[in-house]
């Protein structure tokens, strides 16, 4: 673990979308949510290369996990029904 560690900030918009900054402000990319319900991130970083440490895109990771959870559930209990698993 990166004793190092900032993270990143989450910021809900009206329209059910989610802004993600860097703690330092610096703005990393949008989550939305696609066609089929499930959000997913998608990085805006212009004029800027480099690398994303394992721990930010944990962080990034862990907050679509969230976002997903309920649609998760509510696929694996449909297909649970379904099939009798």
């Amino acid at each position: 673990m990166n004793s190092l560690k900032h993270g990143i900030k989450v910021e809900k918009q009206l329209n059910n979308t989610y802004k993600v900054y860097y703690d330092n402000n610096v703005f990393l990319g949008d989550i939305f949510a696609k066609e089929d319900g499930f959000y997913d991130f998608w990085p805006e970083y212009p004029g800027r290369g480099g690398y994303w440490p394992a721990y930010l895109l944990r962080e990034i990771a862990d907050k679509l996990d969230q976002l997903n959870e309920p649609y998760q559930k509510d696929i694996d209990t449909y297909f649970a029904n379904k099939c009798g698993c």
